[in-house]
């Protein structure tokens, strides 16, 4: 069998699939049996994170934007709320989640482990802003996916 290139392999992905190939959420590699015509299509895991869309079931959920609901003065936690919106079908969701408690003096902070644990990660978020001033966000799924795409990325290709 022989792997397709990028190019090739659009013909056999359908509109969803190129979708979350563009977003960087999920990668296909295509092969092709010259002599059958049998077509095999792997999925793997993307350099950057997106969540499932719950309307048209590809991983294309992308954070719009967030803010911090802000509640009485006394009351915590506070909650942040991020916005997503499908780059598929735009459809859009909104997921609270709790924030740290505030102490005087500034946020409650853990205690800085001198050992690299990585295991309790879930999502690694890095804001690269560019000299013309342009921002992007992006989100990983751990450290290693985060160091290879800082090695491979070029901020004019996505800017």
């Amino acid at each position: 069998m022989r792997q397709l290139s990028e190019d090739e392999e659009d013909v056999h992905l359908n509109e969803g699939m190129q979708a979350e190939e563009n977003i960087f959420s999920i990668d296909y590699d295509v092969w092709l049996d010259e002599s059958t015509g049998e077509i095999k299509i792997e999925k793997y895991d993307g350099h950057l994170i997106a969540l499932q869309c719950n309307n048209c079931g590809f991983y294309t959920m992308k954070v719009l934007k967030e803010e911090l609901l802000k509640k009485m003065k006394m009351v915590h936690p506070k909650e942040l709320l991020k916005h997503y919106q499908c780059s598929y079908c735009k459809n859009v969701r909104a997921t609270a989640f709790t924030v740290s408690k505030k102490r005087r003096g500034g946020l409650q902070v853990a205690k800085a482990r001198l050992q690299r644990n990585t295991r309790n990660i879930e999502m690694v978020k890095i804001d690269l802003p560019s000299a013309l001033g342009a921002k992007r966000s992006f989100e990983f799924k751990s450290i290693e996916e985060l160091e290879k795409f800082l090695k491979e990325f070029d901020f004019d290709k996505v800017a």
